[in-house]
């Protein structure tokens, strides 16, 4: 009976260090200045900056984006919001943006791309705008990724107390069915 008690016990613990393991949330904080045509003739930008940050989820600042939890961004006086967006995962980049198919803009809408880049932590904005047709780009900026939100991997204390509750009750199952037998 003690061998099914410890082997319950074991499994319990195991299944909660197990459970621990959990993507962090991150947060971007951005201003982007000096975008430049990426086609001849072109012209200037109808903007001069964009700001603006995102909030995701991920195991890592340099791995795949499992949630993306809020996004603000205001090029001009173009304000986006999480409504507005949705972010795709790629090889070594993710992008958020009002992406009409996974990675397309569209020429004479307001419509831009935000791509960071996870090996080396920078980002790229492009945009395209109804006001002037035609696109224009950042280039490769740094960015700071900070770590929001964490959370510890050390269970809460009411964790502990439903174990302990839990092994009680099953000593005590076992306790009574002891005193049935005899």
């Amino acid at each position: 009976m003690f061998k099914k008690f410890a082997a319950v016990v074991c499994s319990v613990l195991l299944s909660m260090s197990g459970s621990m393991a959990h993507a962090n949330d991150y947060k971007v904080n951005f201003s982007i200045s000096g975008f430049g045509a990426t086609q001849s003739g072109i012209g200037q930008a109808p903007f001069k900056t964009a700001f603006g940050s995102v909030i995701f989820s991920a195991a890592s600042p340099s791995s795949d984006w499992d949630t993306l939890k809020a996004f603000s961004l205001t090029i001009g006086d173009v304000s986006y919001s999480m409504s507005d967006v949705a972010f795709a995962n790629h090889a070594n980049y993710t992008n958020v943006g009002g992406l009409s198919d996974e990675n397309h803009l569209d020429t004479g809408t307001n419509d831009f791309a935000f791509s960071v880049f996870h090996d080396d932590e920078t980002a790229t904005l492009t945009y395209s705008s109804l006001v002037a047709p035609g696109f224009w780009s950042s280039g490769y900026r740094p960015l700071t990724i900070t770590q929001v939100g964490v959370v510890s991997q050390v269970p809460e204390p009411e964790t502990y107390a439903m174990l302990l509750a839990g092994i009680g009750l099953l000593g005590g199952a076992t306790l009574r069915r002891r005193k049935l037998k005899r």
